[in-house]
């Protein structure tokens, strides 16, 4: 025999659902707006301008034969690139998910969902 569904029941654990959403989407802007900050920091955008010199540096000084310290070399400056590669996502992120709120409004959601049943 088929179980009754419990509707209460189900209407809390959506919106529970959705107030964990909610506070994604929180953390999602507020990670991008320290982010953005960070990018915009003096301090670390020189911070990030010595490493790369360094690195630089070193791999001009390097001597041909030494593959291995070439290649560490390598990864460094990609590993470096990656890092400020990811703040800027963030902050992309933050961008859509803030427009994405802007658009559909943060209660929208039970509405979406009742008017497509």
């Amino acid at each position: 025999m088929p179980r009754k569904l419990n509707v209460k029941r189900l209407d809390r654990l959506l919106f529970l659902y959705l107030w964990k959403i909610n506070d994604i989407v929180t953390d999602i802007t507020n990670k991008a707006d320290r982010c953005h900050r960070l990018l915009n920091d003096p301090e670390l955008q020189a911070a990030f301008a010595n490493v790369r010199d360094a690195i630089h540096q070193a791999f001009e000084s390097c001597s041909v034969d030494d593959g291995e310290t070439l290649v560490r070399l390598r990864q460094r400056l990609h590993l470096l690139d990656s890092v400020w590669a990811n703040l800027e996502i963030a902050v992309e992120d933050g961008k859509l998910e803030a427009h994405r709120i802007e658009e559909k409004g943060k209660v929208s959601y039970l509405g979406d969902l009742w008017q497509k049943s």
